[in-house]
């Protein structure tokens, strides 16, 4: 499976998104059934169609929320491992100016913690960072 690391955040995003999507639905479910009052539809003893008992219903929807939230979160770990082995041979390979542009530009780390991965002052990165900027705005015109 060799995806690039823009592939791979976008995949993450989107395991993100479905997790949050199930667990709003989770809660939702959660609270569905509440104190109700008795309705003639709930007497219906000479064999019609019910709907079936409603808790059982939310219990059986329930467990499959429950299902596939374990999966999203092991399908999101997996691309997780990936995007860290993926900068980690990014680290070894290209080089602290790059790597710095990587990890504000795809990753958006924050300019302390570039300044701990590549052991350097956040003044130094913001200012390589700043440089590769004007070099590269300067190759396009």
């Amino acid at each position: 499976m060799n995806l690039s690391l823009d592939e791979v955040l976008k995949n993450m995003k989107d395991l993100r998104n479905r997790y949050d999507i199930k667990c709003v639905m989770l809660h939702k479910n959660r609270f569905r059934v509440s104190l109700q009052a008795i309705r003639p539809k709930d007497l219906n003893v000479s064999g019609g169609k019910t709907s079936g008992d409603i808790m059982l219903n939310m219990m059986i929807n329930e467990e499959e929320l429950l299902n596939n939230l374990d999966e999203i979160k092991k399908a999101y770990n997996s691309y997780r491992e990936l995007a860290i082995n993926i900068l980690v041979e990014y680290a070894r390979t290209k080089p602290v100016e790059e790597m710095i542009v990587i990890y504000r530009d795809k990753m958006h780390f924050k300019w302390n913690d570039i300044a701990w991965l590549v052991h350097y002052s956040s003044r130094q990165v913001i200012r390589i960072y700043n440089e590769c900027h004007t070099m590269s705005n300067s190759d396009d015109v």
